[in-house]
């Protein structure tokens, strides 16, 4: 489906809207709320040493959704759930934050397609996708903050 001047130009604003956004917030993730008297700046720094302007995996996770969906891919589609679960997997080799379901969820995909030789299933695929999608909604309209920090990297297997 091709898309019509005025939805790009949305889906661009949503994109630019949620990146500024989630850098803006970054120095404060995983902090104590903030009074509404003290000063909310794109400062960087917070609990994973961001610099001034960086988003967060929240961001890197939706722009990869982006860049499947702008090849006109049906995300329903297991082609598509390929290579959106391959994206986030590469991604969370460098990732200064991975979060901990997000973490969970490609280390199963990878232990079950190294250790057993297997191909994950499209189920398998769509949960993890539906998953990231659903918290990038959630995050970027309701302001939710997940729980504690998780750092862990996808094993050695998945490399």
């Amino acid at each position: 489906m091709n898309s019509t001047t005025a939805q790009h130009d949305r889906a661009c604003g949503v994109l630019l809207g949620t990146a500024a956004g989630d850098a803006l917030g970054a120095a404060y993730e995983f902090g104590p709320p903030r009074g509404p008297e003290l000063e909310v700046s794109m400062v960087g720094g917070g609990s994973f040493g961001w610099e001034p302007g960086e988003w967060t995996d929240d961001t890197s996770m939706a722009t990869a959704i982006a860049d499947v969906a702008a090849t006109v891919a049906d995300l329903r589609e297991e082609e598509a759930l390929d290579s959106l679960a391959q994206r986030w997997h590469d991604w969370s080799h460098d990732a200064k934050d991975v979060g901990a379901a997000t973490t969970i969820e490609l280390n199963l995909l990878c232990h079950r397609r190294d250790a057993e030789g297997v191909k994950t299933t499209v189920g398998e695929r769509r949960r993890l996708v539906l998953y990231g999608c659903g918290r990038q909604v959630v995050r970027s309209t309701s302001g939710a903050v997940h729980g504690p920090a998780a750092a862990a990297r996808p094993p050695a297997a998945c490399s």
